[in-house]
């Protein structure tokens, strides 16, 4: 609750200085540990801003404040605002058997409730919270770090280290007995989510009620698909920008969620936006009306609108700065050429963003005909709660102009490496994405079963042998319009290139040969285990069935997931394996007078990336 109140005391102070705009971003939070603990706050200064300033700002004035009662009034709010998020926590964790939080509890009190006490702790959060803040957030126990960027001091990594010689080619599975309790098919269990109660009121809002009774929660989505950000003149941050407006000074006039302790989101993306809020099942009838009043109780204005595009050009001058996520943008134009997932809005686009466009936009997109309201937890999803739900949303009236417009990402023409210069760099970071084609984007089985395998043996080369990472990450992201498969590992930047061939090869080995039968039984046990696992919780379930009308999925779509884990081929592998091949696109972020001879020795012809346009 500390944490939480002086988050708020340091946005309050700050943003009230002069050059408030130098400040980059503010966070506070509570670091528990065995034996002590620390509330931490970070902030992060763009050049041109006194550190000191704004450290005597926070530390030095962390009790005063310029009118004393407001400010007890607001520490007393926010308390409160903090003990009732907290016991929402306290559900979730005890929902899904939070392991690592009970013990801390035990640890920590040396009481073996830890469920009911440490709702009972939180429950106890008051006016006593000034007696914490007098004694623990003072100066006198504080420390502070100032961290500042002296590249040119930084010594350059040396060229010695050679991965060859610290390992060899290993195709052969380890321990290759695998003989699991229970099949595939009983681990990998229909989550029966094509069972929930699926009705349309009259304005062609779709509705789908799931009943989760383990705890008193209940979780409401709304997924409202709209036009595909970056088409026909349209700037790939209205979403951002419009939805900047959901959850402004209206919120203290009608919300019910800061007095219910309720949590939630707005989540502007380029093909769809989602309202989320999560409280307990006994406000569902508030919860409900918190997220319809989030699709038409917009407040706009001029000042909020210049204030917010003004910020929106701040972090995108801010992003040009930093050689990696200038790095990414040329990756992402490259994955998806010529797509607005591969865009991205330049100054001058985001100088012409203006509250008339916002309005308009919101107007035409925030309708109900090709939207999905998800309603899961401890309900009854009968007939009294279809008639709440059509009294709730009863006013949202259809209207959108003409259908949705959208496109499918292309595929690049050709591979593609790209190097990113971090001067002094002694690691270098490689993301290799291989964009999906569009014909095997559905079978999602194979492209999971496909991560796990290369998660595993690359893992084995690269650290368990090699000893030069600390983890190698393969990940899928899918998207309505695109779907990529992703790998992520860090390696010393010595052995950057051979590091890279291994990456690539294991790809490629998987393409030209099948899986061994007793290999693909392992991956397909594990697979089977991630996905029966997937659906135990509230937000576990309410966030599947969100992806299907996210990804414009059918009702029945993870049933069909469970079976096709079961029937899992190493042929099925193998082929989603060799789609991959020829349109991937590789970012190298590294010391360049290190790394690129290094890729050079290794056969990869690269590209220096170089900043986009402003």
């Amino acid at each position: 609750a500390a944490a939480s109140v002086l988050a708020q005391v340091m946005v309050r102070r700050l943003m009230g200085m002069g050059d408030y705009e130098k400040i980059a971003g503010i966070f506070a939070g509570y670091n528990e540990m065995d034996g002590a603990g620390m509330v931490t706050a970070y902030i992060e200064l763009e050049e041109g801003i006194d550190p000191k300033k704004v450290l005597e700002a926070v530390r030095d004035n962390l009790v005063s404040v310029e009118d004393e009662n407001a400010g007890l009034k607001m520490r007393a709010k926010v308390t409160l605002q903090s003990r009732d998020a907290q016991l929402m926590d306290t559900y979730m964790s005890i929902e899904g058997l939070d392991a690592a939080t009970l013990a801390s509890f035990t640890r920590a009190t040396g009481k073996l409730d830890a469920i009911q006490g440490r709702q009972l702790e939180i429950l106890t959060l008051n006016q006593s919270i000034e007696t914490f803040w007098h004694t623990y957030l003072k100066r006198s126990r504080s420390a502070a770090v100032v961290i500042l960027p002296e590249l040119a001091t930084r010594a350059a990594p040396t060229a010695s280290g050679d991965l060859s010689s610290r390992m060899t080619e290993k195709h052969e599975d380890r321990d290759l007995e695998f003989t699991p309790r229970r099949p595939v098919a009983e681990v990998a269990r229909p989550p029966g989510l094509d069972q929930a109660r699926r009705f349309k009121l009259p304005s062609g809002l779709s509705v789908v009620l799931a009943r989760r009774p383990l705890l008193p929660l209940a979780e409401v989505t709304l997924v409202v698909p709209t036009d595909l950000a970056g088409l026909k003149g349209t700037s790939r941050s209205m979403p951002d920008f419009a939805m900047a407006f959901a959850g402004t000074a209206a919120d203290a006039r009608w919300s019910h969620s800061a007095r219910l302790g309720m949590q939630g989101y707005t989540r502007p993306e380029l093909e769809a936006i989602t309202f989320q809020r999560r409280g307990t099942s006994t406000t569902l009838r508030q919860i409900l009306e918190d997220v319809e009043r989030l699709t038409h109780n917009l407040e706009f204005s001029r000042s909020r609108a210049t204030f917010y595009r003004d910020l929106l050009i701040k972090e995108r001058k801010a992003q040009l700065k930093k050689p990696e996520a200038v790095a990414d943008l040329v990756r992402r134009s490259l994955v998806f050429p010529g797509h607005p997932y591969g865009t991205s809005a330049s100054v001058q686009e985001l100088e012409q963003l203006s509250q008339d466009q916002a309005e308009q936009w919101a107007a035409s997109q925030l309708r109900p005909e090709l939207a999905t309201l998800i309603v899961v937890g401890d309900i009854d999803p009968g007939p009294a709660l279809e008639k709440q739900v059509a009294e709730v949303f009863g006013g949202w009236k259809p209207g959108r102009r003409g259908p949705r417009l959208e496109a499918l990402a292309p595929l690049p023409k050709e591979p593609r490496v790209v190097l990113a210069d971090r001067p002094g760099a002694k690691l270098a970071e490689l993301l290799l994405t291989y964009p999906i084609p569009e014909a095997k984007r559905a079978d999602e089985a194979a492209i999971g079963a496909l991560a796990i395998r290369l998660g595993q043996s690359l893992m084995t080369l690269l650290r368990v042998d090699a000893g030069t990472t600390y983890g190698v990450h393969p990940r899928v992201e899918h998207d309505p319009y695109a779907s990529t498969f992703e790998i992520e590992t860090m390696v010393d930047a010595a052995v950057t290139g051979d590091a890279l061939m291994r990456v690539t090869a294991g790809v490629e080995s998987l393409a030209q040969t099948p899986l061994p039968a007793e290999a693909t039984a392992r991956v397909q046990w594990l697979a089977a285990r991630n996905f029966g696992g997937a659906f135990d919780t509230v937000s576990q379930v309410s966030s599947a069935l969100r992806l299907q009308a996210y990804r414009g999925l059918p009702p029945d779509h993870w049933e069909k997931m469970a079976a096709s884990i079961a029937s899992l081929t190493p042929a099925r592998i193998q082929t989603v394996a060799q789609s991959l091949l020829g349109h991937e696109v590789i970012l190298v972020i590294g010391d360049a007078k290190l790394v690129g001879p290094k890729l050079k020795d290794a056969g990869f012809d690269y590209e220096l990336v170089t900043p986009p346009a402003p």
